[in-house]
This record gives structure tokens, sequence and C-alpha cells, in this order.
């Protein structure tokens, strides 16, 4: 059986009143450097509640000392050994997905902006999926979706019109075949993509995160 969290949380609550103490807790060396080196309050603040939420995705599977293991592919992208997760933040909405199982996953969290011109960003990319979007909210539901799989796949936007739904509701794309869930939180949507192996049997956690 694979076991999957999914965690969500509002930075501001997430990080009230945190202490000097807490924040070392969370970060080792390396991040503690790239935390104090910051020069964007907002930046600085969702890289913290990144990795509050890591941790505490770590400690729900009794793994809670490898956050000091954290690392960076050549690529920037963070990762650690035995895990496999990935975080999605957007203004003060943030999200983990987590697992120790060697699926691959990937979450996305956008605001819903009134200002997009929706359509037209459709249109350049080519995406049958964006492109049946009828109105801003379901585009952005829709564009979390394609952003959850690409992030799960580890790929570009560039391949963005290669994903596509099938008829029982999952979606493929890149020989992988992908279970996707959203779910809207006040002005967000959220969608996380976790890749189908088989008759992998599926256990799927979610929860709000609180300080």
């Amino acid at each position: 059986m694979s076991k999957i969290y999914v965690f969500h949380s509002f930075i501001e609550e997430l990080l009230y009143d945190i202490s000097d103490n807490e924040v070392k807790k969370v970060l080792n060396s390396v991040d503690l450097n790239k935390y104090q080196i910051f020069i964007n309050d907002k930046s600085r603040s969702q890289f913290l509640a990144g990795r509050l939420l890591l941790f505490k995705g770590l400690t729900k599977l009794h793994s809670s000392s490898l956050l000091k293991n954290i690392d960076y592919s050549t690529s920037g992208k963070p990762f650690i050994k035995g895990v496999n997760f990935n975080i999605s933040h957007s203004e003060n909405l943030i999200g983990l997905i987590i697992t120790k199982s060697d699926l691959k996953v990937g979450i996305d969290i956008e605001e819903i902006v009134e200002k997009v011109n929706y359509t037209d960003i459709a249109n350049s990319l080519q995406s049958p999926i964006l492109n049946a979007s009828i109105n801003l909210d379901d585009f952005i539901n829709r564009w979390t979706i394609v952003e959850s799989i690409i992030k799960a796949s580890d790929k570009s936007l560039d391949e963005i019109e290669s994903i596509n739904q099938n008829n029982n509701g999952f979606y493929d794309f890149d020989s992988y075949n992908f279970r996707v869930e959203s779910i809207k939180v006040d002005n967000y949507w959220l969608s996380f993509a976790i890749e189908l192996k088989g008759e992998d049997n599926l256990t799927i956690i979610k929860d709000v995160i609180k300080k």
C-alpha cells in the first residue's frame, strides 16, 4: 500500500509567532544561509513555510530527522533520498505532497486573479486541457492540474500540449498515468498529481496544517 500525504496551510497561520529555535530546527546550514540572505520578506516567509510544512510531513512519515539531509539537484530542485515530495505556494497559501513510495508526485497552487486573460494564455500554449476552459475559475483549476503533472514528471511547460485526459478521468503524459485531485481553498485552486502504477493501492491523507 502506498501512503500519500497532502497538506496545505495559510502561511501567516503556519508562521505565527515562530521562534528562532523553531527556525533552526527546520533549516540545515545551507537552507539557513538561503533564508538569511532573502531580500524579499514574502519570499523568505514562503521559503520558511515550505520547510516547516515539509518537517510536519516528514514527521507523519516518522522521518523528521531527514529534513537536515535535504539537498539540491543541478537544476536547483530540493530532494531527500528515500522520500518523494513537492511543494507549491501562491501568495499566502502553501501546499505539500509527500510519500515514501517511489511514485512520482506533484502539487500546484494558484490564486484566482481576475485580471488574467485566460483565453490568450490557453491559445498560446496549445493545450487541449486548457483550451477546454469555460471561464477564468475553470482555467485556473485546469492550470493547476497540468502544472501538478508537469512538476510530478519533472518536465517543462514546453511539453504541456502532450498531457491528455483519458476516458477514466486520469491523465496520460510522457508514458506515465496520473491520478489528479483538485481542492478549492478560498480564492485558490490546489491540485495534486500521483503516478499510477498497475494496481497500486493508494491511501491519500489530506489535512489542513496550522501552527
